[in-house]
């Protein structure tokens, strides 16, 4: 007869962890069902007129970058010419090399 007893404990306890993960589920489930209702709503409003010049304004910003991306891209493959590249290493030899300097024999305070 003891045997009986303990395997009601032993149920009992796994009855009450049963209750607790059917009761998250549920929660979980109306959590989906509310935030899903708020979802559909926002997406079914239609945009307001006062956005309008707003978006206008970002969709010239966004046509004017994408000119200015196109411009550098060409200026880029026309630096990567084979034919220009003597062009821009001498524009290149230009910058890197100094200035000629007077020798250092040359003392202007003997003049």
């Amino acid at each position: 007869m003891r045997r009986s007893s303990t395997e009601d404990d032993r149920s009992a306890g796994q009855d009450s962890f049963l209750d607790v993960v059917t009761n998250i589920v549920g929660i979980l489930i109306i959590l989906v069902m509310v935030i899903g209702a708020r979802v559909r709503q926002i997406i079914l409003e239609p945009p307001d007129a006062a956005a309008a010049p707003a978006v206008a304004a970002v969709l010239a910003e966004a046509t004017e970058l994408g000119q200015t991306v196109a411009s550098t891209e060409t200026e880029i493959d026309q630096r990567r010419d084979p034919l220009n590249a003597t062009d821009v290493e001498s524009e290149r030899a230009d910058v890197v090399q100094p200035p000629e300097a007077e020798p250092a024999d040359a003392d202007p305070r003997t003049e």
